[in-house]
């Protein structure tokens, strides 16, 4: 069985030291990662024979590769330069590559972007290990090391208050051992002292845990061919800074901090196609993320609607428009009624007793972006899509 033990310090901090014990299968994937802090020893037993997350488009540098990983967070709470020691108490190979800064934690897995190397060893070139390799910042990767060592040394250089940086460390070997790493800003040991500021340290973040995620559609509307999904989160121990975030495909709602458990919230403006979508929960200051699959109610406007712009009877154009779009009839149908809706269907235009089969729609009024335009004749509904520019 192998021990992961984390310790990070700071001057003017002589804490005892808070033990925390992590379950093996926590924290072997970017979005379960877990965030450290000044003043927490972090014990788990880490895995073996995991194989690197590919799923995400990660770039890990110079390691190329990810086995049996280890994800960290942190955010900073006061600024300077950061120097983390890490070691194997076996003298097994560890590596590591850390990446940032970034702003929030939503979506940073999509965001572990390098500049296309050369990536060197962070060592590599350099007579101390406690001072930087020139060649990092490479894109968002902030240091990396691919050596056969034992020990290691990470960088995190002019950290700012409120950053997050992401780190992975890997059991290169393979093999059962601890590993151990501690914030250390000189060369001795001594937090703060020859490098980087006394006051450099982490918030304490806590660790959040979500709970469970539902989501339920609601009956499509006919009017707009959308539908609306409702549904509650549950967490625990949620960040006291930021936003939450639950979406689905371009439908989102936002809340800030505080939070409160549980929380209910609402989408619309859902498509119905009848197809399995998903649902995400994610905070702006912490991880991980939950998802909820749903299944979308069927098209509601199948047997009432044509429902394409380019085979409809109808002509709108031009589109994407800004003052005025002209609605047409390509078989002289008569046009009754008009009707227009947000993607949100509310309604936000109805002209009605029009009995031409040429109309100009006044859009001037209307804020920028996409609507729905239902045609009514004395045959059918047709529905057309326009969008509104500056």
């Amino acid at each position: 069985m192998k021990k992961f033990t984390l310790s990070l310090k700071f001057a003017f901090c002589l804490l005892s030291l808070s033990l925390i014990n992590i379950n093996k299968a926590d924290a072997q994937n970017c979005d379960q990662a877990l965030p450290f802090t000044t003043g927490n020893t972090y014990t788990f037993p880490a895995a073996t024979n995991v194989p690197t997350q590919t799923n995400l488009g990660i770039d890990y540098g110079c390691l190329m590769t990810a086995p049996n990983p280890v994800w960290y967070y942190a955010k900073i709470d006061q600024p300077g330069d950061l120097i983390i020691f890490i070691t194997s108490d076996a003298g097994e190979d560890i590596d590591f590559i850390t990446w940032g800064p970034f702003p929030t934690l939503d979506s940073v897995c999509n965001m572990l972007t390098g500049n296309g190397g050369p990536y060197p060893n962070n060592d590599e070139g350099m007579t101390n290990d406690t001072l930087p390799n020139p060649a990092y910042p490479a894109g968002k990767i902030t240091d990396c090391s691919y050596s056969p060592r034992s020990n290691e040394f990470l960088h995190i250089m002019n950290a700012q208050a409120g950053d997050f940086y992401m780190i992975c460390i890997t059991n290169f070997s393979n093999a059962n051992h601890n590993i151990t790493f501690n914030q250390v800003n000189s060369a001795s040991g001594i937090a703060g002292l020859s490098f980087g500021t006394l006051l450099t340290s982490i918030v304490d973040a806590g660790t959040c845990s979500m709970q469970s995620l539902n989501a339920a559609p609601e009956q499509c509307n006919a009017v707009t061919n959308t539908h609306t999904v409702i549904g509650t989160l549950e967490f625990l121990n949620a960040p006291p800074t930021g936003t939450l975030t639950v979406k689905s495909g371009n439908s989102s709602q936002v809340f800030n901090a505080p939070f409160s458990s549980p929380i209910q919230y609402q989408l619309t403006g859902n498509v119905s196609d009848g197809l399995s979508h998903l649902v995400t929960a994610s905070f702006s200051d912490a991880m991980p993320v939950i998802n909820s699959n749903y299944t979308s109610p069927q098209p509601c406007n199948a047997n009432s609607i044509n429902e394409n712009n380019n085979l409809s009877n109808y002509i709108c154009a031009p589109n994407p428009a800004s003052n005025n779009v002209n609605i047409s009839s390509s078989s002289n149908n008569i046009i009754e009624s008009i009707e227009v809706y947000d993607i949100y269907g509310r309604q936000v235009l109805k002209l009605e007793q029009l009995n031409k089969s040429t109309y100009q729609l006044d859009i001037s009024s209307l804020n920028r972006g996409k609507y729905i335009v239902n045609i009514k004749d004395a045959k059918q509904i047709n529905r057309l899509y326009f969008d509104k520019v500056e």
